[in-house]
């Protein structure tokens, strides 16, 4: 079984957000220490990161059904690709749920 470039790459980019907005979590909790209206931005950035990371989500699994359905591949490949990109989708949702939090504790600074 292999797995093309193109699924690899979008991939791999949904991945970066996720480490992307992983290390803004560690930024924003450095903030709240000294600077709770950063952590504000901060908290903004990773929600955009996160709404970024929904669009990319959809653009992977039209591409992941539409090689799925035009070539024949295994099924289970298939589902295990959906299942990385759903995986990688929830981290990143999980860093926004932390956002959140981060923003709570800011504005009761």
């Amino acid at each position: 079984l292999s797995i093309d470039e193109e699924t690899l790459t979008i991939i791999e980019k949904m991945a970066e957000r996720n480490f992307e907005a992983t290390k803004r979590i560690k930024e924003a909790i450095e903030a709240l220490i000294k600077e709770a209206k950063k952590a504000l931005g901060i908290a903004d950035i990773i929600e955009h990161i996160e709404e970024e990371v929904d669009d990319i989500r959809m653009e992977a699994l039209e591409l992941v059904l539409s090689k799925c359905h035009e070539e024949i591949r295994s099924i289970s490949l298939c589902i295990l690709l959906k299942d990385i990109i759903d995986s990688i989708e929830n981290s990143v949702d999980r860093c926004e749920d932390v956002a959140d939090v981060i923003r709570s504790i800011a504005v009761l600074s």
